[in-house]
């Protein structure tokens, strides 16, 4: 079965570099994670891959909240996918509990899939944030230990967590944390992982293809 391949951009990327990759956008098993600035460029050269934005606001309604981007606005452009609660969101921005609960909602709400990121404190987090929204979400567990650091956790580590975490009540499950080339052949092994969650490798075009193909 393939798996889905999330390639998430962060606070990266150019009209330019997004050009550059429109032969990858050809994958039907890919999600392209943008910034706000690129979403409506990558829907004109979308042939096949689905589109999220990184984050939403907290706000659901439209009003004075200059600078913030709601999951209606994202709808709105042509996001299919948003994610929430990212690692970076947690650590520079300290979002967590009712402001994480509240965007999932949010974005529920406006008819987007959400991908639900987590960490090893993940039963702590689910339960506060997200415990509600399960069966209908993604969840993206990443380790902060294989973050940016080549340090990626082996099959049998990821398949005890997406065991815990289906426990829990997900129907869907990913990994992500220093996923590469090499490493997605032992990543995809795991027969409940619903994909995996890409950053730094998914800005080199040869490097996701490879990634994206290995997952087909």
């Amino acid at each position: 079965m393939s798996k889905i391949v999330v390639g998430n951009w962060k606070m990266n990327g150019s009209c330019t570099l997004l050009r550059d990759f429109k032969d990858i956008l050809q994958y039907k098993n890919f999600i392209l994670a943008l910034p706000y600035t690129l979403i409506h460029l990558a829907k004109t050269l979308n042939t096949g891959a689905l589109i999220a934005a990184q984050d939403c606001s907290v706000f659901c309604q439209s009003g004075a909240y200059t600078g913030e981007i709601s999951a209606v606005m994202l709808k709105d452009i042509g996001a299919e996918y948003v994610i929430i609660g990212h690692s970076e969101r947690r650590r520079y921005f300290a979002e967590c509990g009712d402001t994480i609960a509240q965007k999932i909602e949010n974005a529920i709400n406006a008819g987007l899939q959400v991908i639900y990121c987590v960490n090893e404190d993940y039963n702590q987090q689910i339960n506060n944030e997200a415990l509600q929204f399960l069966e209908n979400i993604i969840v993206a567990y990443e380790p902060v230990s294989a973050i940016g650091t080549g340090n990626v956790s082996d099959a049998d580590s990821i398949t005890q967590i997406c065991d815990a975490i289906c426990e829990l009540g997900a129907k869907r499950v990913m990994y992500g944390g220093s996923v590469n080339k090499v490493n997605i052949k032992e990543i995809i092994q795991v027969g409940k992982l619903y994909g995996v969650l890409v950053g730094g490798a998914s800005l080199k075009i040869d490097e996701i293809a490879d990634i994206i193909k290995a997952s087909i």
